[in-house]
This record gives structure tokens, C-alpha cells and sequence, in this order.
């Protein structure tokens, strides 16, 4: 018997998806780059700092975003890789999003690197389709 006959739909589906080279797997670890990202971002400004609010709630959203994706992918079905890719794509808006906030507030250090942290999120959007 082939191998693909043997599995069902949904394994092939979540296999394809979740696969090593997979562009959720990609996706997912630019989620936890960029809340490094942003971690770095914090302590490189003033505490106080708008910037620095910015950097603390991405970095908090990618994290709650990663947990929750990592959590659907654990399901291994259909539904959960669909709602695994949704969160990742929602959470890599966000982060392009605050990174554009991050590059117009902060000096010419901090802009640089989180022009970084956008290339990379519209990067992985690309890949995703979104």
C-alpha cells in the first residue's frame, strides 16, 4: 500500500503544513525572532518611552501569539493548522505594524533595527500569501 493511501486527509494536510521546511514552521520562528526582537528594542530605549511601550506590547503579543499557535499545531488537524496560520498572520501584521510605529519614533539606532524587524515580518507575510 502507497504511503499518502495509508494516511488521511487531514494528516497529509497538517503534514504539508507543519513539515521542518514548512512556511508556518517559518512562520513560527520569526514569531519568536521578532518578540526577541523587540525585547532588544526595550532595553535599548528609555523605560519611560513610547518606544518602549511599543517594543513591551509586541513583544508580548508575539509571545501570547506563538503559544496559542503552537497550541493549535499540537492538534494536528486541519482546523487547528488553519487557525495556527490565521494567528500567525495576524501576529506578524501586528509586529510590522509596531515596528513602522518604533522606526518613526525612535533615533536612527532603534529605526534601523526595527526596519529589520519589518523587513522581516513582510517577509514572512509574503511567504504566508498574506
Amino acid at each position: 500500500m502507497h504511503a499518502a493511501q495509508s494516511l488521511n486527509q487531514d494528516s497529509i494536510v497538517t503534514r504539508i503544513l507543519l513539515g521542518s521546511d514548512s512556511s508556518l514552521q517559518t512562520a513560527m520562528v520569526s514569531a519568536d525572532l521578532l518578540s526577541i526582537h523587540f525585547s532588544r528594542i526595550e532595553a535599548l530605549v528609555d523605560a519611560a518611552d513610547d518606544v518602549a511601550d511599543l517594543a513591551r506590547l509586541g513583544c508580548r503579543t508575539l509571545c501570547d501569539a506563538l503559544a496559542e499557535c503552537r497550541e493549535h499545531a499540537r492538534s494536528e488537524n486541519v482546523i487547528g493548522v488553519l487557525d495556527c496560520l490565521s494567528r500567525a498572520v495576524s501576529a506578524h501584521r501586528t509586529a510590522k505594524s509596531l515596528l513602522l510605529g518604533i522606526v518613526e519614533l525612535g533615533d536612527t539606532d532603534v529605526a534601523e533595527l526595527a526596519q529589520l524587524g519589518v523587513n522581516l515580518a513582510m517577509s514572512v507575510l509574503d511567504d504566508l500569501g498574506a
